[in-house]
């Protein structure tokens, strides 16, 4: 077994290489988009392909890198994994075409597989056992938090100053400050599982069972109609009339809305069966998708933002805790990995899908209503998870 680190020490740690590393590798340049279109002439759709190629990188990946934490350990992963995506983003920030473009963001791709929550959820869920519950939902406030504190401050700069300068600044920003937090915050000694599972944990058999592949199909959709709507929100917001800075902001309350629901999610796990929990995610994944498109005034669209990024807070655990809810902490890494890999491929794919849809639905608060449709049929898969 991995020997155990103490726990605050750790968390904290994780908990602010997640806060940089969504903020710099995540949602930096979905808040840029708009003003690097603009700027650059390239089309709103190419743009959205590109980030969406760094998000199918990252899931593609994601199986290979459960095995290594299994094996090796978070430390020097999530070192590596900051130089690569903060060089990703100097690439994208100095791109003249979007075809260097996409070859930025395909190694912010492999930074966001190595330093977003997989990884460092499954190192936390081995280090902790019973306590991992408590140490993810601390780590993923900080993650949660990380667009609320950047979309409303890199918005107003990146305007002043160009939106080259401003990811430029974030990319210096997050390698000088992750990569000592990363090399000398993970460093507790790592030993690799190297006693047999348990009788009857076969993960071959566990992959490709009825429950598993259901629970994944339930996740993939409404990690879908989640992302499709908010990652697409600042467009979507102008389409309400709402000026830029205003999408903006709501852009940073879904962050906000993160945790909010991270913190609500850690009591309802201790109550009711994996099962139940994951129903009732889909039912509010619906309501919160559909209130984007609908949400009235710019009230409505802050209240909207925030409960969507609150489902979405829930969803990201839902999936993590669910594995080891359903089929322990033996070998996690590994069929974590494999369990994200569909979902995330799907979370990758809904920013580009999202305007895809909306430019044949007539608009993207159509395609949103489209995907909380889209969303109701998870409650099939979710009845057999």
């Amino acid at each position: 077994m991995a020997r155990t680190p103490p726990f605050w020490p750790t968390v904290l740690t994780c908990g602010f290489v997640e806060l940089f590393s969504w903020a710099a590798l995540y949602y930096a340049v979905p808040v840029l988009m708009d003003l690097a279109a603009r700027d650059t002439g390239w089309s709103l759709a190419s743009m959205t392909a590109a980030y969406s190629g760094s998000l199918v990188v990252s899931a593609l990946v994601s199986p290979r890198v459960g095995r290594l934490v299994d094996r090796h350990g978070p430390r020097i992963l999530v070192t590596v994994g900051s130089l690569v995506g903060g060089v990703g983003l100097v690439a994208v920030a100095a791109a003249r075409h979007p075809a260097a473009a996409l070859a930025g963001m395909a190694l912010v791709g492999l930074g966001q597989a190595a330093t977003l929550y997989p990884p460092v959820f499954a190192a936390l869920t081995i280090w902790h056992g019973e306590r991992a519950a408590s140490a993810l939902t601390v780590v993923s406030l900080f993650g949660g938090a990380s667009s609320a504190l950047l979309a409303p401050v890199l918005a107003p700069v990146a305007e002043s100053v160009g939106w080259r300068e401003a990811l430029l600044g974030v990319a210096v920003g997050y390698v000088v400050l992750t990569i000592p937090l990363a090399w000398w915050g993970l460093a507790a000694p790592w030993t690799a599982h190297a006693e047999p599972p348990p009788p009857g944990h076969d993960v071959g058999e566990i992959v490709t069972s009825r429950r598993f592949r259901a629970t994944q199909a339930s996740m993939l959709l409404v990690g879908l109609a989640l992302y499709a709507a908010t990652l697409n929100l600042v467009p979507l917001a102008r389409e309400h009339g709402h000026s830029y800075a205003t999408a903006a902001l709501a852009f940073g309350l879904v962050g906000a809305g993160q945790v909010v629901g991270r913190l609500a999610y850690l009591p309802m796990a201790r109550f009711g069966d994996p099962r139940l929990r994951t129903l009732v995610l889909v039912a509010a994944a619906v309501v919160v998708v559909g209130g984007l498109a609908l949400a009235p005034g710019t009230a409505g669209l802050m209240v909207a933002a925030l409960l969507a990024g609150a489902v979405r807070g829930a969803h990201t655990l839902t999936v993590t805790l669910g594995v080891a809810d359903r089929w322990g902490r033996t070998t996690f890494g590994e069929l974590s990995g494999t369990f994200q890999r569909p979902v995330a491929l799907a979370i990758a794919a809904a920013p580009f899908t999202g305007a895809l849809l909306a430019s044949g639905v007539g608009g993207f608060r159509a395609a949103a209503l489209v995907f909380a449709a889209l969303a109701l049929l998870a409650v099939v898969t979710a009845r057999a998870s």
